[in-house]
């Protein structure tokens, strides 16, 4: 499919504001100064900036023009997905944040889990991990399967705040993840984590599900601390 040309303006756009080229609080160049530079017509402009503007990262002042917005201070989860995926890392505030929430509630919805899993969610999950098994060279494909994978062990606890949250971010998660995906040997012990706690879901047991779950996280925060400690030319290849 061809990219439109107002797409990749405002794409060109936003990730100059993102790594910093186009700072928070500084005037944009106007839709004349655009159009010369893309030789495209002002209706063009105006389609990119204004997409610029409803995505949360511009902000247009009366008679004065358009503004890069402060993006962090206002923040959203579908904005922090493309911050991340644009400057390919993660801020460990913003990482800590992430794995804090996960470990106070994955380990509670795996605990919920265990006594309320039926035949078919074991089915889901043995099969969700049979695709992770196949997959193992392909980083994005991993992230997709393991939002699928804790997000039935969430379904099945029937916590409906966790999941309701939990769907809110899945965006960021897959990008999160992704990253951990990307690093050596991550995959490979992943699924070894993921399948000895398949076997305590198994046996109904909630203690040893909620501790399995709890290594499965502590083995990711492990490697995403390698990750954001790495060059940023070698951090997502």
């Amino acid at each position: 499919m061809v990219q439109k040309l107002s797409e990749k303006i405002y794409e060109d756009i936003r990730r100059g504001i993102i790594n910093g080229t186009y700072k928070i609080d500084s005037r944009l160049p106007t839709e004349r100064d655009l159009a010369d530079i893309y030789g495209t017509n002002r209706p063009t402009i105006r389609e990119a900036m204004t997409r610029l503007v409803g995505s949360g990262f511009a902000e247009t002042r009366p008679q004065s023009g358009t503004y890069v917005k402060d993006f962090k201070a206002h923040c959203t989860l579908e904005m922090l997905a493309q911050i991340m995926l644009i400057n390919r890392s993660v801020d460990p505030q913003t990482m800590q944040s992430i794995l804090k929430f996960r470990e106070v509630n994955e380990t509670l919805t795996a605990e919920l889990a265990a006594s309320r899993i039926t035949e078919d969610d074991l089915a889901f999950l043995k099969k969700n991990l049979i695709e992770k098994e196949k997959n193992l060279k392909f980083p994005q494909k991993l992230a997709e399967l393991d939002y699928s994978f804790h997000y039935r062990i969430i379904l099945v606890s029937n916590d409906t705040i966790i999941r309701l949250i939990f769907t809110s971010m899945k965006q960021v998660y897959i990008v999160f993840t992704g990253f951990f995906y990307s690093l050596k040997g991550a995959p490979e012990k992943s699924l070894a984590l993921n399948r000895r706690f398949l076997e305590h879901l198994n046996r109904r047991d909630p203690v040893q599900s909620r501790e399995a779950m709890r290594d499965i996280l502590a083995h990711g925060e492990q490697r995403l601390h390698e990750f954001i400690n790495l060059p940023r030319s070698e951090s997502f290849k």
